[in-house]
Parts: structure tokens; sequence; C-alpha cells
């Protein structure tokens, strides 16, 4: 297959099997360039700097350095254009989790589901959105509450086509609320929450409730907070076509 002008993509995982898979998925289903396979962080780190590749993807526990730990030491290495890295892993820690978060990893992916997730991923972070599987949300909001980050949601480029109403909506869905719960606290008809829903999933270019939540993360218009009240232990809160 000529890949080339494709997207060029370094692999680092440490299972060859798994690692050989990936690369055969990805040149083969996606179309893109895969310039080099690392069993290593060594190996992978060298390779990012000498290939420059656009796209790093990385067992989140790969050793010696983890995941976050590789995202971290990779963009103290490089200048100019930074590979956006998406961690691959079986399972993660809430702590884990947020600490990719918090250093702009551009997602995590559960490996059981990587083949159906993959091509989601790479549209979401295209658009300029984190991506998490949904496995990985769900254990992550199990534990967590968001609470409003008293940050200025309007200076944030992803939020300004909102309208003041449409962003009262959307904090209250990053609260877990149903759409039922979130006209009775919002003094709303549940069909006109609805609609402001639909409204601010389309200015934001996003499909469902999880990734709205997740955008609202990533933009500080709100915050995780420890915590484990009854209200997450209903994530998702509804099966809710909106």
């Amino acid at each position: 297959m000529d890949n080339s002008g494709a997207a060029k993509v370094v692999v680092a995982e440490s299972e060859e099997f798994t690692r050989m898979g990936l690369c055969h998925f990805l040149e083969s289903h996606l179309g893109l360039d895969v310039v080099g396979q690392a069993a290593d962080s060594r190996q992978a780190l060298n390779l990012t700097l000498q290939k420059r590749p656009d796209l790093m993807i990385y067992d989140l526990n790969l050793g010696p350095l983890n995941g976050v730990e590789f995202a971290v030491r990779m963009k103290e290495l490089m200048t100019g254009e930074i590979p956006r890295i998406l961690l691959l892993g079986r399972s993660a820690t809430n702590d884990q989790l947020l600490t990719a978060l918090s250093v702009r990893v551009d997602g995590v992916i559960w490996k059981s589901t990587a083949h159906n997730e993959l091509p989601v991923a790479m549209d979401s972070i295209s658009a300029g959105h984190i991506f998490l599987s949904p496995r990985f949300v769900t254990q992550l909001l199990s534990d967590f509450v968001l609470l409003p980050a008293n940050a200025n949601p309007t200076a944030s480029p992803e939020l300004r086509d909102l309208t003041d109403r449409e962003l009262a909506v959307l904090e209250s869905i990053s609260e877990g609320l149903s759409n039922e719960e979130i006209a009775h606290k919002l003094h709303l008809a549940e069909t006109t929450v609805k609609a402001y829903s639909s409204h601010l999933f389309e200015k934001l270019g996003v499909r469902d409730r999880l990734q709205a939540a997740l955008l609202a993360i990533s933009v500080g218009l709100v915050k995780p907070t420890l915590g484990s009240p009854p209200l997450w232990r209903r994530w998702p809160p509804d099966s809710e076509a909106i």
C-alpha cells in the first residue's frame, strides 16, 4: 500500500504480536504511515526525535517511562510541532487518567476495543478534542464529581459561540444531571432542554453527553473533584437521545 502523504505514526507497544497487529490495522484500514515501532520507551523516544511523526501511539504501562512520563519527556525534548499522543491501556487508575488529562495527552484508549475506537479517536483529536474510551469515562466519573471551575468559559474558543443558557445546560450535563433534572434546575421544559442540548452539541462538534462533558473538562468549565456522590453512580444518567 502506498501511504505517501499519509500521517506518520510511531507505535510503542511491548507485546510484539499486539504491536504488529496494530501497525497492520493502522496502515491497511486507516491509511496511516507507520514510520517506526518500539518495544520500550527509550526506543520510542529515539524514534520520535528521529522520525518526527504526526501521531504517537503508546502503551500506557510501557517501561521504563509510562505513558504520562513519556508524554512529559517528549514535550520537554522536542521543539516545533509536537506529535499528538494516544495512550493504550488494558487498565488505568483514576490517577493515571487524570494525570494524562492534566499533561494534555490527546486520548486514552482501552486496548480491547482499540480497533473500533481508534478511527473515532483520530477524528476527535483532529477536531481538537480529547478522546477517552467510554469504559474509562465511566470508571473515572464513578469516583469523581465535576464542579464549576470558576473559569471564564467565554474566553475559550470552543465555548465562545454558546449562549449563556447553553453554557448552563452544558455545565449541568457535566454534573451528570438528566434532562428532567436540568429542566427542574433551570426552570425550563424538558423539551427545551433537549433543544438546547442538540444546539450546543452541534456548535461544539460533539456526538453525545460524554464527549460534551470531556470538552467541558478540557477547557476548564468544570473540574474533577474527589468524592463519590450517588449522582455519578447513575452515569450515564438516562438512555436519552440527547
